[in-house]
């Protein structure tokens, strides 16, 4: 009986590791920068995680946004938009060649994509 229990907790185990990090990975701006990666958030620090195929960031005040597509509002996420900082930069380049445009460009969250894509091994 005991074996069959042993069995038992090592495939739950094993299937959540293969499904995501449902508790995440703690990440921060100085992280990323350390690492010579773009941290594209308002905010400093939260968590990363996955799960199955949706991507996300947990903020320090609980709230999880979705980092793509899979993690979407009708699937109990947040979009990340509220948090996720403009690229004032590239803003103002486009302003300056002649672009009238109201849209806003964002900074690339594609680091931190990568980054839970590593976490939840896809």
């Amino acid at each position: 009986m005991q074996f069959r229990f042993l069995i038992g907790a090592s495939l739950v185990a094993a299937m959540l590791v293969s499904c995501g990090r449902q508790d995440g990975k703690p990440v921060s701006r100085e992280q990323f920068t350390a690492a010579g990666l773009q941290w594209p958030l308002t905010v400093g620090s939260g968590r990363i995680g996955c799960d199955g195929n949706a991507y996300w960031f947990e903020a320090d005040d609980g709230t999880k946004y979705g980092l793509n597509g899979m993690a979407a509002p009708n699937a109990g996420y947040q979009p990340i938009e509220p948090i996720w900082a403009e690229d004032k930069a590239a803003m103002s380049q486009l302003r300056a060649a002649g672009a009238d445009s109201n849209e806003i460009l964002r900074i690339n969250i594609g680091d931190m994509l990568e980054e839970a894509s590593k976490l939840c091994g896809s």
